[in-house]
């Protein structure tokens, strides 16, 4: 979800109503027409951050600390919400194409600084799938080169051992 899709006020609305009593997570998520998670988020995060984690922001992180929450979602099979409210990321999906990144491109591209923009990493995935359906392209040539060999070697054999 967009950090700016809800306003602040909006937020700390639904906040505090949970905080009061008001009813459960589920309650105020379909009060609201919200979900669930969200409701659950946004407490989570207000009650270690306070008011300031829904100030907007822009995040910047360096690409060490990608690493460190990839190796530590990877290593301990941790959700990314839960390893975001561990380590102060507002948005679980950012981890997620964290992992994603690290996944499909290795440790280099998730560490460097300038790293693939969305429409680079669209492209490469394609150049690499290209690659990829050459080289299947090719492999399956060979195996028909192969197999005309073969029938033609068997063929020769038979006319010779029928010409004994």
């Amino acid at each position: 979800m967009s950090q700016n899709k809800y306003t602040k006020e909006f937020k700390m609305q639904v906040v505090q109503e949970y905080l009061n009593g008001v009813g459960s997570c589920t309650f105020i998520a379909n009060k609201y027409g919200i979900g669930r998670q969200l409701v659950n988020h946004w407490v989570r995060f207000y009650q270690v951050h306070g008011e300031k984690y829904f100030d907007p922001k822009q995040e910047r992180f360096t690409g060490k600390f990608k690493l460190k929450v990839v190796k530590y979602v990877l290593e301990t099979g941790t959700s990314y919400t839960q390893a975001a409210h561990k380590f102060s990321v507002r948005a679980p999906s950012s981890i997620g194409t964290w992992v994603k990144i690290f996944l499909e491109y290795g440790e280099a591209e998730l560490v460097n600084e300038n790293n693939l923009t969305r429409r680079n990493r669209r492209k490469l995935r394609i150049k690499k799938q290209f690659i990829k359906d050459r080289t299947k392209r090719e492999l399956i040539d060979e195996i028909n080169r192969l197999q005309a060999e073969n029938a033609y070697l068997k063929k020769l054999q038979t006319l010779i051992l029928n010409q004994d």
